[in-house]
């Protein structure tokens, strides 16, 4: 019997051992390179949406500057008054927001008062012109200042006191003494006086049922203005003996 031949096995060639680290390399080339591109694309997704809300606040911060509660300062006026027997100058403001304050800077003949912030100002005299900028707080915000000017071209009533009370069926009348100058008429009105007292507007002429008051110290205070607005503010006290 012929004997078979068994044909030749083909040998498979292992893949070089350089092909493998060719191909590793390759892929965590690929690995690191998705790894990069993840990263940035997130921070570059967070950094818009911060520039977003950034956006968003300083729209809303604008619209808060737009629609500040501020009440135009229309209803500001100076006084000229005497306190304690001394000329001044008051701002006085209709106040219609219990939080609004006000700051306060002073100016006789263009020299501002550095260190004046009340809202009230002396030392002037007759021929100055004193100003004042009021400029309107709420919070950290501030509205638009108005400005404010008074040519001191009078003076306030001057008051010597007042004459001796006298009473007479139980009622006590005395009399405001106020001088003017150039001779003009004056207006008295109460401010503070104990109950039932009543003045004269024209005359100063004060009227006080006394029959059921109890003896004490009685205080009061009346304003007293001239034709051009000056004021004097004059405080007295009445020694009420009891009644026979």
């Amino acid at each position: 019997m012929p004997t078979k031949q068994k044909k030749p096995t083909k040998k498979i060639k292992p893949k070089s051992k350089k092909t493998f680290i060719y191909i590793a390399i390759g892929i965590l080339m690929v690995i690191i390179l998705l790894y990069f591109l993840i990263e940035t694309t997130d921070k570059e997704g967070q950094e818009k949406t911060k520039k977003r809300g950034l956006e968003k606040t300083q729209t809303k911060d604008a619209s808060i500057k737009k629609q500040a509660p501020f009440v135009p300062l229309d209803k500001a006026r100076l006084e000229l008054i005497s306190l304690g027997g001394k000329d001044n100058i008051r701002v006085l403001v209709d106040r219609e927001d219990p939080e609004m304050v006000y700051r306060y800077q002073w100016t006789i003949n263009g020299n501002i008062l550095k260190d004046h912030v009340s809202d009230t100002v002396s030392n002037f005299k007759e021929g100055d012109i004193v100003g004042v900028l009021i400029t309107p707080i709420k919070g950290e915000k501030e509205g638009q200042p108005r400005y404010l000017s008074l040519t001191i071209d009078t003076v306030t009533p001057k008051v010597s006191g007042m004459s001796e009370p006298k009473i007479e069926k139980d009622i006590m009348e005395f009399k405001i003494l106020a001088d003017s100058k150039d001779g003009g008429a004056f207006s008295f009105t109460s401010i503070k006086v104990p109950d039932g007292m009543v003045i004269d507007g024209k005359k100063g002429v004060v009227k006080w049922p006394i029959k059921d008051v109890p003896a004490g110290i009685y205080e009061g205070s009346v304003s007293i203005k001239n034709q051009k607005g000056a004021e004097t503010i004059y405080t007295f006290a009445i020694n009420l003996k009891q009644n026979k």
